[in-house]
């Protein structure tokens, strides 16, 4: 008798076990977007990693080239004053291969810092909006310190950025910091590159100001390019924070009204 009730008990367990396993697996195959790089917080490296260096003067656009010689996949070079983010951007068809990989190929933790695979940056065009990549580094480097501008003061302290091309300068306004839960079936697909129309891109622009905490001066027109810094964050398992700014506009001044900035 004690024998027949361990089996059904073992039996019972076995259902249950299963049950929760595939109900596990489903919940896996809502999401209707395309995933994103599983970008998260790394460990610190152990010892300090040499990265490219590129001046800041007339010469840049040789360093740029210095660069590309020895990684074509190079497509620039972003500066976020306040932080420890002065890196070499990169771009690669697997949307995973920088993860864990340096500028000269070696494997690390850190990865590099990379555009998303579904954009472009040439010559003479670039996607409408470009979304970069970069692990939550708990030294700081990489986007280790995206997370400042979640903090009202630190934005109106540095309210722009540099991200270069390897063939123009470019300076960057920040208009939003917001938050994606990529666990929610209806997340919201910020890496988008472009659009059919100036209509769907200004809806798009709409929901990143809608879901941002910050209200900021920096308006955005059908006609402007976009930059999207993604970074992982810690509310939830797999959340990502992200600082939206947009390409400031030929013969446009540089400087931000920030009085009027808050946070929601």
């Amino acid at each position: 008798m004690k024998l027949l009730q361990k089996r059904s008990y073992q039996r019972t367990l076995a259902f249950f076990l299963l049950l929760i396993l595939l109900l596990g697996t489903s919940g896996c195959q809502k999401e209707q977007a395309p995933a994103l790089p599983p970008v998260s917080v790394a460990p610190s490296p152990v010892e300090p990693e040499p990265e490219p260096t590129i001046s800041t003067d007339d010469s840049e656009h040789e360093s740029f080239a210095s660069l590309y010689s020895k990684n074509s996949d190079t497509v620039g070079w972003i500066r976020l004053d306040g932080t420890k983010t002065n890196n070499v951007v990169m771009r690669n068809d697997d949307n995973y291969y920088y993860l864990d990989r340096k500028f000269d190929g070696r494997r690390a933790d850190s990865g590099e810092l990379y555009i998303d695979a579904a954009c472009h940056m040439d010559k003479d065009s670039m996607s409408q909006n470009i979304t970069i990549h970069g692990h939550h580094m708990i030294n700081g480097t990489m986007f280790g310190q995206l997370k400042k501008y979640q903090d009202i003061n630190f934005y109106k302290q540095h309210p722009t950025f540099r991200f270069d091309s390897m063939y123009r300068n470019y300076t960057w306004k920040v208009f939003a910091v917001f938050i994606v839960d990529l666990t929610r079936p209806d997340f919201f697909y910020y890496p988008k590159a472009d659009f059919a129309s100036g209509e769907e891109f200004m809806s798009f622009v709409d929901t990143i100001q809608k879901l941002s905490m910050l209200e900021t001066s920096v308006d955005v027109v059908e006609t402007d390019h976009i930059v999207c810094l993604s970074t992982c964050t810690y509310v939830s398992d797999n959340a990502r924070l992200v600082v939206a700014a947009r390409r400031v506009r030929e013969y446009e001044s540089l400087s931000v009204d920030v009085e009027q900035a808050r946070r929601k």
